[in-house]
């Protein structure tokens, strides 16, 4: 039988659902979609979707597996959370490497293969 306990207890027993939450606002957050400021209304309206998904499946489909699926979501975020954190690093070391040559200026570097073994005098 379809209660609000029941769903509260399927709901508290995720884990993938919350981990994809949180990776989806960190993007978006990336994106400047999200803010500090707003990140708790996007929180809760993500929430408040998992909570409708729950009772929906948990009333019309009750054969469905949701801590199974929750399961397997969970390991898709965290291979996406993986890429995520190569993407972001790899964007981080681009910035990191324009503001290098600006504070060094355009032909200077300081650990650089091409600085250490040109034959360039400005080296």
């Amino acid at each position: 039988m379809l209660t609000l306990d029941n769903i509260l207890l399927v709901l508290g027993t995720l884990v993938g659902w919350p981990a994809l939450v949180a990776l989806a606002i960190d993007i978006l957050k990336q994106f400047k979609i999200v803010t500090d400021d707003n990140a708790g209304k996007w929180n809760l309206g993500f929430q408040l979707a998992g909570f409708v998904l729950v009772a929906v499946l948990s009333g019309f489909f009750p054969q469905v597996d949701i801590p199974g699926w929750d399961a397997l979501l969970l390991k898709y975020v965290t291979i996406a959370a993986y890429v995520v954190g190569l993407l972001i690093e790899i964007t981080a070391a681009k910035g990191f490497h324009a503001l290098y040559k600006k504070a060094l200026g355009p032909n200077k570097s300081m650990i650089s293969y091409s600085a250490w073994y040109s034959n360039d005098p400005t080296f």
